[in-house]
């Protein structure tokens, strides 16, 4: 294909097919608007969701409510942990796609557990995790990730139990990025009560 300058004095409106139908020119002024309901692809892959969130600050904060699964649409989104009974996230299978995540608990979760867990089987959880007892001002302790070589017993799943593992203080986080087949790369600070922190990871998937 020719590249075509929007200027070019063929292009007679502001959007329009180059010669032969293999490219679109937008000139100045012009815009393509995805109505609802439309998507805009690249690679047979919705973005349409994804692109909405950069220019929609309210877009970037999503809830979790009592069960969310996760698409690429939802890449570089913040997912709210915000139910009482427990939010319990499920993320798209790991390609090495780049797609990051992020968790921020926002309700404590006062029956049941926060969880974030891989969509397979075959994916797990490579990373360290920290986190503190908040009411003796214990130091700050890290769990990493089990990874035994074992894709049975790899860890898969964050649980945060409401006392020595997470959802004990609104503003916890956890990030996950999809770094390669099967593999979340994980990062994050939650807290604890009552006893010292301890791992939030398992094999559960």
């Amino acid at each position: 294909m020719t590249a075509v300058a929007a200027s070019d004095s063929n292009i007679k409106t502001k959007v329009q097919h180059v010669s032969g139908g293999d490219g679109l020119v937008v000139a100045s002024g012009g815009t393509i608007n995805i109505e609802s309901g439309g998507a805009f692809q690249i690679g047979g892959t919705d973005l349409t969701a994804s692109l909405a969130s950069k220019a929609n600050d309210g877009a970037r904060y999503v809830s979790a409510g009592s069960t969310k699964t996760l698409a690429s649409a939802n890449n570089n989104q913040t997912v709210k942990l915000d139910t009482a009974t427990g939010s319990v996230v499920t993320l798209p299978a790991a390609t090495g796609s780049g797609a990051k995540f992020k968790f921020l608990v926002t309700v404590l979760a006062t029956s049941n557990s926060h969880k974030v867990q891989v969509a397979n089987a075959s994916d797990f959880m490579v990373g360290i995790i920290n986190g503190t007892r908040v009411d003796s001002g214990n130091a700050v302790l890290g769990f990493a990730a089990a990874n035994s070589g074992v894709v049975s017993t790899n860890s898969d799943t964050i649980t945060l139990n409401r006392s020595t593992t997470g959802s004990v203080s609104v503003g916890e986080w956890l990030e996950v990025e999809d770094i390669a087949a099967n593999t979340w790369e994980v990062s994050g600070m939650l807290s604890a009560t009552g006893a010292a922190f301890a791992t939030p990871f398992s094999a559960a998937v």
